[in-house]
């Protein structure tokens, strides 16, 4: 059973599930390196907006590019692991419910 098909009632109560067990470690990790993200894409975008309209050195244009690359790449990977970390959860949860 995958993550992505299950209805939003049934996803919320899987993650509060997850949360409580000793194997979130990961997952809480992953959550905090994807707000620490959201942040510094918020950063790299009103540092962008304030280049332009300073007019500032390229320097401050690629600084700001690759903050926002790097930041990007974060939430896109972190997310990928917080899935993976469900699907882990939800097969591993279906596997000892069909040795009972």
């Amino acid at each position: 059973m995958k993550y992505k098909v299950l209805s939003k009632e049934k996803k919320a109560a899987l993650r509060k599930e997850f949360l409580e067990t000793e194997n979130a470690f990961i997952y809480r990790k992953a959550n905090r390196i994807f707000n620490v993200a959201i942040f510094g894409l918020i950063i790299a975008v009103v540092a962008g907006i304030f280049n332009i309209y300073h007019q500032t050195g390229i320097l401050n244009y690629l600084l700001d590019g690759m903050l926002f690359l790097f930041t990007a790449f974060a939430i896109f990977k972190t997310s990928r692991v917080k899935q993976y970390e469900l699907n882990k959860y939800i097969n591993q949860k279906n596997n000892n419910s069909k040795k009972k």
